[in-house]
């Protein structure tokens, strides 16, 4: 309690109760009252009067009795965590828990046994300084052992129940999931999202079923019918415009595709007799094997194939004018016989 001299006593300095000098002399003169202290002799000192249920002196000692010391009799800030001893501690790290009816030494378990509110303005942080944290159920109790963040309104509903948005600095990564359970998905509908199917590809599932693929080419492929309300737009990089085809059949070549060549309409039907198909077209073998229909490659070979057919009707119709003038003129030169023949039966048959 301070004392640095061997011999030192406890004297009250008006204050507290401090170490110092025991002052020897010949006589004592009692000046306090109610000091505990009585039977006073000048020369022998004073009787100790204690109070049996707190003190009492064993062998010349005082000492302390058992809950003869409570806490309103400490001073504040006087007991420093030297002065106490382990108190039956055997593991560091333990904790003083009220067993219902003593403090005892006792493991950590819970982050508090209450509801627990944060000082308002007050940020907390928890350093994991190089270490993991995890949460971790090891009841075995049908309890999910959920974490929720937020207002929800009632219990949380999953591992992680969180009631506003989600924010990943670096992304998202799921697991590769499936049709059926798809890796990001939709809480009141767990078999409806989009999960990994293979490196590189998505898929898309409603009602558990694969929907929509999207390949590592970028190609997306609909495992149903696809309704449009609307304009489909397709841009596809270094595709040419069919104007080659007048280009070809007017100036013999052409600059947009050199490699095109006009075709005359039995040209085209040995080739769909052969084939089954129009040429630049696929067969529905090479649709069916490759798996996809490029609608921006069929939207340019459909309007080649416009171009062809307005050039062959062009070609039919000056045929068919060609006949039409060739017509009219036999029908002339037919009246004109036929006038003639007139002419000389009227002549014969006066004679």
């Amino acid at each position: 309690m301070g004392a640095t001299t061997t011999g030192q006593i406890l004297k009250w300095n008006g204050t507290t109760w401090a170490p110092a000098i025991d002052d020897t002399g010949s006589s004592v003169t009692d000046t306090e009252i109610n000091d505990g202290l009585t039977d006073f002799n000048s020369t022998t000192g004073y009787s100790v009067n204690v109070d049996d249920t707190t003190v009492g002196i064993v062998a010349d000692a005082i000492l302390v009795k058992d809950n003869g010391i409570t806490s309103t009799q400490i001073a504040p800030n006087t007991i420093a965590a030297s002065d106490l001893s382990n108190m039956g501690a055997t593991t560091t790290g333990q904790i003083l828990k009220w067993n219902g009816t003593a403090w005892t030494p006792a493991t950590d378990d819970n982050l508090s046994n209450t509801d627990l509110i944060q000082t308002t303005g007050q940020d907390r942080t928890y350093d994991l300084n190089g270490s993991d944290l995890a949460f971790v159920d090891n009841s075995g109790l049908p309890v999910t052992g959920n974490i929720g963040i937020g207002n929800l309104p009632g219990a949380p509903q999953d591992k992680l129940d969180v009631d506003g948005q989600i924010r990943a600095r670096n992304g998202f990564a799921a697991s590769n999931g499936s049709a059926g359970q798809p890796s990001i998905g939709f809480y009141n509908d767990s078999d409806t999202g989009i999960y990994r199917i293979a490196a590189n590809q998505l898929g898309f599932s409603t009602n558990g079923i694969l929907a929509l693929t999207i390949d590592a080419s970028q190609n997306i492929i609909s495992q149903a019918n696809l309704t449009v309300g609307g304009t489909i737009s397709t841009v596809a990089s270094g595709q040419v415009h069919p104007d080659y085809v007048f280009q070809k059949y007017f100036l013999g070549n052409s600059t947009l595709n050199s490699d095109y060549e006009f075709k005359n309409l039995r040209k085209i039907e040995e080739f769909i007799k052969k084939n089954h198909h129009l040429p630049g077209l696929q067969s529905a073998k090479e649709i069916n094997e490759k798996g996809i229909w490029n609608i921006g490659e069929a939207s340019r070979i459909n309007l080649e194939k416009i171009e062809e057919l307005f050039l062959h009707t062009i070609e039919q119709e000056k045929k068919i004018k060609t006949l039409e003038k060739d017509k009219n003129n036999l029908s002339k030169e037919l009246n004109s016989l036929k006038k003639e023949v007139e002419l000389i039966k009227e002549l014969l048959l006066n004679k």
